[in-house]
Parts: C-alpha cells; structure tokens; sequence
C-alpha cells in the first residue's frame, strides 16, 4: 500500500511529504469527497497494516485532515507551506487530530454523501475549529 496510489486513483496527487505528514491535493469533479474517501482508504489500510503485517514491535500511527480550499501549485515547498490553507489544515491535523483518525470541518461536511459522513462523529469543539472525527477500531468482545 502506497499513499500514492490510494490518492491517485482518485485524481489525486502528492505535493510533497516529509516524516510522518505531507500535503496532497485533488482536482476535478467531488475534490473534496476524493480527498476524504481516499483518507479513509489509507487508515483502513494503516489499520490492516499494523495488525497483519507490522514487523515493528509498535504500531505505526498517522493522523489525517482535509480541508477544502483553493491554492495554487508552486514547485517551492516552502511557497506552499506559507499558504493560509496549508497552515490551517496542518494546525488541523497537528493540534486537533487525534491517533489514527480523519478528521474534517463540520462545515465541509455538506460536501459529503450521507453514507459516508455517517462513519463521523464530532469532537468537542476546540477555539474555532467544528470537527468531525473518523477512526477505525477494533470491537473488544
């Protein structure tokens, strides 16, 4: 599993990653539905991944944000990183997103269809973010 090909096949692209978070960008008809079914994809497959395959003797964690605005592509990661939207979805990501989750705006969440924003539940709110939360665990029996 690669974060490529899970965003990729949904027009999506890689702008840059380093360590453990990077930016991706999608374009092109439901941008904004692509971006957070392709993020369920990858912690469904990070899921899998740390309880099937993980030969580390601890599992791999990611936390995962989208928010939807625009921006324009620069060949400068730094050009990128001094955008208004990037620096909010990595506060999203960074200061609000807990272990192993997706978390996106309530307010973007009107871009959603019901049977996927039904997967969500919302986090308390924390300053001005309203979001909504969605993580894969396994059932204790």
């Amino acid at each position: 599993m690669t974060i490529d090909t899970c965003t990729s096949k949904r027009n999506g692209r890689q702008w840059f990653w380093e360590g453990d978070g990077g930016l991706l960008a999608f374009y092109y008809g439901e941008a904004f539905q692509d971006a957070v079914l392709s993020s369920m994809e990858i912690l469904q497959k990070w899921f899998m991944f740390n309880h099937t395959e993980n030969p580390l003797q601890e599992p791999l964690y990611v936390r995962l944000a989208v928010y939807s605005d625009s921006l324009n592509y620069s060949a400068s990661d730094e050009i990128i990183k001094r955008n208004d939207a990037v620096k909010k979805v990595f506060e999203m990501e960074s200061s609000y997103t807990p272990k192993n989750a997706l978390c996106i705006t309530k307010n973007s969440a009107r871009h959603l269809d019901r049977i996927i924003l039904d997967n969500f539940c919302r986090l308390p709110r924390t300053g001005s973010w309203d979001l909504l939360c969605y993580q894969i665990s396994m059932e204790d029996k």
